[in-house]
């Protein structure tokens, strides 16, 4: 698909699953997770990722996926 950027996840309040894997992810933007949420599961293997900050939202995350990346 080749996303370069997570946005517009403000209004899916009830969404537990994000699969973004095999894209062009090098960060996150402020906002990406800005908000508390409900998400359970996010997968983000196979992308360029360097950092893993702006997760700190993320308060029921349970399973990170984070394979094949550049993180350091």
């Amino acid at each position: 698909n080749e996303i370069s950027q997570v946005e517009g996840l403000d209004n899916l309040a009830v969404l537990q699953e994000l699969v973004v894997d095999h894209n062009r992810i090098r960060a996150f933007n402020d906002s990406a997770f800005a908000k508390p949420s409900s998400l359970l599961a996010l997968h983000l293997e196979e992308n360029r990722l360097r950092e893993l900050s702006k997760l700190q939202p993320l308060v029921k995350l349970e399973k990170l996926f984070l394979g094949y990346n550049k993180i350091q």
